[in-house]
């Protein structure tokens, strides 16, 4: 069961607003022109491994990250599980190389125009206000919602075992503040991340599409511009990414966060 605190609804707006935060299309020929630009080598630790993605700069109320060309780079699973929420300046300080490593990737973010947010204060105040709109909204239409079931003779009353609360229920959540991947939003709770995966699982043999469908089909849907072949295949994948979200109540960003996780759909061959 995915049960949702108020604090992860708050992350998640914060991770959709900095996503949607001049964000650009991003296709595959862009990734494999970031692994050309570091020699189909790991951006952290130079190594020639199975690569994924990871954003260099967090998407995160306190990085600031984006969904840009530029924040994208190549990186191992070793370094993308440590790395994790830090900013890749605070990743390679106690690297012997890491002087070299950051001025590699300061390059390639200035070749595709991109400029890291930074410590942007008013940003950051910004971005507070919004969490702390969500609590509000949140608050408010828990507390209505509880006055209607009270006052109504056709509603049945909030029952003395199951007490009405002023927030969201505080149980487990599938989302976290862990390792990243391509959009920096990890699964920690592995049992639940099996749980909605093999939902999805079930999606992908009954469609029969595949795993880069998903990833696509979730893209197209979020306004990111990305290649399906044909209009046919378009439209399936983007009903894949749909019949996903509706059974497993992830949004699209969070369902491209769980792929990214497990390295699904990240290259034709999966």
């Amino acid at each position: 069961m995915k049960i949702t605190r108020i604090g992860d609804v708050q992350n998640s707006l914060i991770r959709l607003i900095l996503w949607q935060v001049g964000k650009e299309p991003i296709t595959d020929r862009h990734l494999r022109a970031a692994k050309d630009h570091f020699n189909n080598e790991c951006a952290y630790c130079g190594e020639k491994k199975d690569l994924d993605f990871d954003h260099a700069v967090p998407i995160n109320k306190t990085s600031l990250g984006q969904q840009r060309v530029g924040n994208l780079v190549p990186s191992c699973t070793d370094c993308n599980q440590k790395k994790g929420q830090r900013h890749f300046n605070d990743y390679l300080s106690s690297d012997p190389d890491g002087d070299i490593r950051i001025s590699r990737i300061l390059k390639y973010m200035q070749k595709c125009s991109y400029t890291p947010l930074g410590n942007n204060e008013n940003i950051k105040a910004l971005l507070e206000n919004a969490r702390k709109e969500v609590a509000a909204v949140a608050d408010k239409h828990i507390a209505a919602v509880n006055k209607l079931l009270a006052e109504s003779p056709t509603m049945p009353s909030p029952s003395p075992e199951f007490p009405a609360a002023p927030v969201l229920c505080a149980l487990p959540s599938v989302v976290s503040d862990g390792s990243n991947a391509v959009n920096g939003s990890p699964y920690t709770d592995t049992d639940l991340a099996k749980i909605c995966l093999a939902k999805i699982y079930d999606i992908k043999r009954r469609m029969n599409r595949s795993w880069l469908n998903l990833r696509r089909g979730c893209l197209d849907q979020m306004g990111v511009s990305v290649p399906h072949g044909t209009p046919k295949v378009g439209a399936s994948s983007r009903a894949f990414a749909k019949r996903s979200f509706e059974a497993t109540g992830l949004n699209y960003p969070e369902i491209v966060a769980l792929l990214d996780q497990h390295f699904l759909g990240l290259d034709p061959k999966h």
